[in-house]
């Protein structure tokens, strides 16, 4: 039996390049400017709007329950180097505090990744600190604060280099 080689177009190539497939995750978190240091261990995005289906008789009506209401947070997984971490989780939720945090996944810093990033948010720890396999180990909650002096931001940043184009919001 003979075969006949495929021609272009043919069978696609594999890309050599799959954007879910990242080769890191980084946390940068500081208070007041000065760094919390520890290991990132698993992270998830919550980003929860006012818009809500109800019935109608429209198909699917959209209708706001709140105006301009946002639920957005970055609840991760944490390995502290230090108590500086813990520490700076029992602070008021009133007050400005100053904390940024950004969460780079990456696969080259420069031009593959998937950002988050708080800007003088709010962050609260999740439950007691855990003992895993001998290692201390923290969930934070990373928020907006509206007690900040600034307003506290939210921004999401893409770039991938299938398209070298940057995405931001």
């Amino acid at each position: 039996m003979t075969g006949t080689a495929l021609t272009s177009p043919g069978y696609p190539v594999y890309p050599n390049l799959d954007f879910a497939s990242f080769a890191q995750t980084v946390l940068l978190w500081t208070k007041g400017g000065a760094a919390l240091n520890g290991v990132i261990k698993s992270y998830e995005l919550g980003f929860v709007t006012d818009k809500s289906l109800i019935k109608t008789s429209a198909y699917y009506p959209i209708a706001a329950k709140a105006p301009n209401m946002r639920d957005v947070y970055l609840k991760v997984g944490w390995l502290p180097y230090e108590t500086d971490s813990y520490d700076d989780s029992q602070d008021d939720a009133h007050t400005a505090l100053n904390k940024d945090v950004t969460m780079k996944n990456s696969r080259n810093t420069l031009l593959d990744f998937f950002q988050i990033q708080f800007v003088d948010g709010f962050q609260e720890m999740e439950g007691d600190p855990t003992w895993v396999e001998g290692n201390l180990y923290e969930t934070h909650i990373f928020s907006l604060n509206p007690h900040e002096a600034t307003p506290s931001s939210f921004e999401i940043r893409e770039c991938n280099t299938l398209d070298d184009d940057q995405y931001e919001t």
